[in-house]
């Protein structure tokens, strides 16, 4: 299997991850539970599936087995439809420990062969796509518990019969910081990937329920992961992602109110994810599915967790907005003088 299918093959599991990941939650806020039981059930899916990948990244750096992670996932997958309708509290925490395994595993093989952010880009791009689609089934109260199963039984099959693991730990070049600086650096990139995805969450909460926006925004959140990998790999990785935050600022804040304006920010928001997930790999190169688990994981847990606190009385707000991402900007440019090349 070339580099290229994998990554395909990894995004297409990815997509159908978060799309029963997305029907699962959806299928529980039109089921009558009440207010407190369902802040339980979606607070205990984003400990598991984002907190639980820095446990997963532990135990994988440790021993590698990747065709079986992806198996492993997609049973419990298949475990989470199952009990949805008796079970919802086992549903919830089959699919958040397989959301969890495989972000990590796929994270893993999606960079494992080289230091590049178009296989993450790849990876990364279906899973908006299919969480948001989850949510729609769910909305139109379509019964998606057969054909999920289906799905994971096809994807089942293609990793048996098709899907050839990595088997070489990831090589990258670039100087690695001094320990000195380790912490610094580790705090800012997480601190920006977070207040990206706080961002992003933002944009998902405004528009909740209408479904043609965020269906179009989806698409663009996608393609923009997809194309973002490539171009910082052409750009450079830090140079990309401060231009790209710099570019979506007035479409996120100022013209967010016109649909063509808040996907084009979006394109842009979203196409950091790739840069700065290898931004991650390159300062914990020996422990790279802990550095997943970082960029995908614990940043995420991280944003969602704001909406606890008296920031969702802002979510609205265009300054706060900007405030975020202008933050984001100058934490870059931090980042970017802590890890400048030495000159010889």
């Amino acid at each position: 299997m070339s580099q290229l299918k994998k990554y395909i093959t990894l995004g297409v599991g990815h997509g159908i991850n978060d799309c029963i990941a997305g029907y699962i939650i959806g299928c529980l806020f039109y089921r009558g539970f009440s207010t407190i039981e369902l802040g339980i059930y979606t607070l205990t899916y984003n400990l598991i599936a984002f907190g639980g990948q820095l446990l997963v990244a532990r135990i994988i750096d440790e021993y590698y087995f990747p065709k079986n992670n992806l198996l492993i996932s997609f049973i419990l997958l298949i475990c989470s439809l199952s009990f949805l309708n008796t079970f919802p509290g086992l549903s919830i925490l089959f699919s958040g420990i397989a959301s969890a395994l495989f972000h990590v595993t796929g994270g893993m093989e999606s960079c494992r062969n080289d230091d590049k952010a178009f296989g993450i880009g790849i990876f990364a791009s279906p899973g908006v796509v299919g969480l948001i689609i989850g949510g729609l089934l769910a909305y139109i109260h379509f019964d998606f518990l057969i054909p999920g199963i289906l799905f994971c039984i096809l994807f089942f099959l293609i990793i048996i019969l098709f899907y050839k693991a990595s088997n070489t730990n990831i090589t990258i070049n670039n100087d690695e910081p001094t320990i000195e600086r380790h912490d610094i650096i580790m705090c800012i990139l997480i601190t920006i990937i977070s207040l990206r995805s706080f961002v992003w969450d933002v944009v998902l909460m405004i528009k909740q329920n209408n479904y043609t926006w965020l269906i179009i925004l989806a698409f663009s959140a996608m393609c923009g992961k997809f194309i973002g990998g490539f171009l910082a790999d052409k750009i450079g990785l830090k140079k990309y992602t401060i231009l790209a935050l710099i570019i979506s600022i007035p479409f996120l804040t100022i013209l967010k109110k016109n649909i063509a304006a808040m996907s084009i920010g979006v394109f842009l928001l979203q196409s950091t994810i790739p840069s700065t997930t290898v931004m991650i790999l390159k300062i914990i190169k020996k422990k790279p599915a802990i550095a997943i688990s970082l960029s995908f994981g614990l940043s995420i847990l991280i944003a969602v967790s704001l909406f606890y606190t008296p920031l969702i009385s802002y979510l609205n707000n265009t300054f706060t907005i900007f405030i975020i991402l202008f933050l984001s900007i100058i934490l870059l440019l931090f980042y970017a003088l802590l890890v400048k090349p030495k000159r010889v």
